[in-house]
């Protein structure tokens, strides 16, 4: 009996485009970013950061070291070009869904797109604490030093939540941490970019 959903944030609840942010950062820091990184043996930075292992002031100043002149703000601008937003009826869905299971969201993020959502859900939609209005916990990776696709962060959230592997379906727009769900008795659905989450969940 399904008594939990996890979601994932990027391209389940929030659209993003990840090559908006590739060409972003490439304009600000040249086409030879990736190996600018490794020269300065930081070419784990973006995975760090994901995992709370790197602050974000540290994160934004590796990056302006690479080029010149380079603000923080256009660091922030660059990294969250990526993130496009979130259509008005997932909340609706959500708000349904709630009243059959308990919710959760489980995503591989960091500080500077979460203050981003945040900003943009207040200023577009007027949602103010959605972590809380909608979802019973949050599991950001940078918060909990753990990452998708690892077991150990599926484990970490069953346990913490009290929930059981059965009882529980995690959606997820990669397919990777999709089947490292599945290994552990997660009930899973792969949310295919170009669908839309509310139509795959209308019958629930």
């Amino acid at each position: 009996m399904l008594k939990n959903i996890i979601f994932d944030l990027g391209n389940v609840l929030i659209d993003i485009d990840f090559p908006r942010s590739e060409q972003a950062l490439t304009a600000l820091l040249g086409n030879d970013l990736l190996e600018k990184l490794k020269q300065n043996k930081q070419e784990n930075l973006f995975y760090e950061f994901e995992k709370g292992n790197v602050s974000e002031d540290f994160f934004i100043k590796t990056l302006q070291s690479l080029g010149e002149n380079i603000s923080e703000q256009q660091i922030k601008d660059a990294y969250n070009a990526m993130l496009i937003g979130f259509k008005p009826e997932r909340f609706e869905m959500l708000e349904r869904l709630a009243e059959k299971y308990t919710l959760y969201v489980l995503s591989n993020t960091n500080k500077m797109h979460i203050d981003w959502v945040h900003q943009h859900l207040e200023t577009d939609l007027n949602i103010h604490n959605y972590e809380t209005q909608y979802f019973r916990t949050v599991y950001y990776s940078h918060e909990i030093h753990l990452r998708k696709p690892d077991v150990e962060i599926y484990e970490y959230v069953l346990q913490n939540s009290g929930l059981k592997a059965e009882e529980t379906l995690f959606i997820d727009d990669n397919y990777d941490n999709i089947i490292a769900a599945q290994s552990i008795g997660i009930q899973v659905i792969h949310h295919e970019l170009g669908n839309e989450i509310v139509e795959r969940l209308r019958n629930f």
